[in-house]
C-alpha cells in the first residue's frame, strides 16, 4: 500500500512538469522553414560569383550597400558600369565606369563624359 501511495505521489509530482514540455514544445518554429525576416548584405565574394555566372568578367566592386551593389565589369569585351540588386537579381547597366569624385560616385563613358549613376 505505501508503495502505491509513494508511486501515486510521484506521478502526481510528475505531471505537471510533462504537461508543460509538452506545451513547450508546440512553440519551437519548425527548423524546416526558411526565416525571411533576416536579410543580409552579400559578401563580396558572393556577388563576384553571382555576376560571373551572368557573363561579367573583371568585376570591381565599388559600392556594397543595403539596396544595391554597384560594380565596373566586362562583359563582351565591353566595360560597364553595373548595378546589382542581390535581393532580386535585377542587373542595371551602362557603357562605361564608376568613378568617386568629390561630388560623389559617377560614370564616366567611353567618349569621357560624365553622368550620374542611373538610380
Amino acid at each position: 500500500m505505501a508503495r502505491n501511495s509513494l508511486l501515486f505521489l510521484l506521478a502526481l509530482v510528475a505531471a505537471p512538469s510533462l504537461m508543460f514540455a509538452q506545451d513547450s514544445a508546440r512553440h519551437h518554429r519548425d527548423s524546416s522553414a526558411i526565416d525571411t525576416t533576416r536579410i543580409g548584405i552579400m559578401s563580396p565574394m558572393v556577388v563576384e560569383q553571382r555576376l560571373q555566372m551572368l557573363g561579367y568578367s573583371r568585376v570591381a566592386i565599388v559600392e556594397n550597400v543595403r539596396p544595391h551593389v554597384r560594380v565596373n565589369a566586362v562583359k563582351s569585351g565591353r566595360a560597364l558600369a553595373v548595378k546589382y540588386d542581390p535581393h532580386s537579381g535585377k542587373t542595371t547597366e551602362v557603357p562605361g565606369r564608376f568613378v568617386t569624385s568629390p561630388r560623389g560616385l559617377r560614370v564616366i563613358r567611353p567618349d569621357g563624359s560624365e553622368m550620374v549613376p542611373p538610380k
